[in-house]
């Protein structure tokens, strides 16, 4: 038997000219960083920004709270109460169940008094229930035998599961700059959105005359729309 082998195709026929190799480009390497962090001149220089994270509980929170060590703002203090009794209550039965809360971001004064940028929702609806007592649990998922407690009501190791829980603070203190201080919380409250110069020097009069002014698009009825989980805050 003879073997056939399959014919060699021809190459594509180009009139006798030599076919001229395919045009490979190169893709450019990415930009490299900044090999300084100042180089970054907008909105703010990051360099100048002076913040830490202090880690507390919320017993000592509501010890600051009580002596008016914390600000929860003169100008939106009308809306401290926004919540429903039902979410402040699921808010209470998270610190039961252990659930940490994200973190709150307030600025220091001199007097390392602290004034809340966010986090107030949250802070009034603790306030509520473990230092004015006023706040009756509601409607709760898990801790339904707890259903209509008062604080006194719980027991001592629930009460002391609570005191016990940690709260996270990002505090921007006196030496961060006007600009820089109220276009970061800007960030935090608006998503990225930074401050025209006519907002700044408002905040900055503000500041220097002692009066931590809540800015427009900071108002808490208008922060459920920069959530990103539905979990309470």
């Amino acid at each position: 038997m003879e073997n056939k082998s399959k014919p060699t195709p021809r190459p594509p026929w180009t009139g006798g000219r030599t076919p001229k190799p395919p045009n490979l480009v190169k893709p450019s390497p990415p930009p490299a960083p900044p090999n300084n962090a100042s180089e970054i001149g907008q909105p703010f220089d990051p360099t100048k920004l002076s913040a830490s994270i202090k880690t507390t509980t919320v017993h000592l929170v509501m010890s600051r709270l009580a002596s008016q060590e914390i600000d929860l703002n003169p100008d939106y203090q009308r809306n401290a109460g926004i919540w429903d009794r039902t979410t402040r209550s699921r808010l209470i039965e998270s610190l039961l169940l252990r659930i940490p809360l994200s973190m709150f971001h307030v600025a220091a004064d001199n007097n390392d008094h602290w004034h809340v940028v966010d986090g107030l929702q949250r802070l009034y609806s603790i306030k509520s229930f473990v230092l004015d007592k006023t706040l009756k649990l509601h409607r709760l998922e898990y801790f339904t035998q707890f259903e209509r407690f008062t604080y006194d009501d719980l027991p001592r190791r629930m009460q002391r599961r609570i005191n016990d829980t940690e709260l996270a603070f990002h505090v921007v203190d006196t030496r961060t700059p006007d600009t820089v201080m109220f276009n970061v919380f800007e960030r935090v409250a608006t998503g990225g959105r930074p401050l025209t110069p006519q907002e700044i020097r408002l905040r900055s009069i503000n500041r220097a005359q002692g009066r931590h002014q809540h800015p427009p698009s900071w108002s808490p009825d208008r922060r459920h729309q920069f959530r990103k989980t539905p979990l309470p805050r």
